[in-house]
């Protein structure tokens, strides 16, 4: 009888080096790796200040669009932030099915 497996979140936003995928998640993953650029952080805090404190209480709700604002795409080796989507719709016969442990 397989193990029912526990929930597993649509997106994660980890800082580099404190998560490894793991291979055995039969769902697709979608790995972007964001590098801060400081001008792009300094943008937000006036943005911050500006609105009054609502687009720190965005960033709250909505911490990709943190990343995605105060950092630049780039290379996973050379990433600060990493975002990991879990694709949820896939066809379970093109995967193979591996173990939960």
């Amino acid at each position: 009888m397989p193990q029912a497996r526990p929930p597993i979140p649509p997106l994660q936003i980890y800082p580099v080096g404190q998560h490894q995928l793991d291979p055995r998640v039969p769902c697709p993953q979608e790995v972007t790796g964001y590098q801060r650029r400081p001008w792009r952080v300094l943008l937000c805090h006036a943005g911050s200040v500006l609105s009054a404190g609502l687009l720190l209480l965005l960033f709250h709700w909505k911490p990709s669009l943190e990343v995605q604002a105060k950092c630049q795409p780039c290379a996973l080796g050379q990433a600060d932030w990493l975002i990991i989507r879990i694709m949820k719709s896939f066809t379970p016969g093109l995967l193979p099915q591996l173990p939960f442990v």
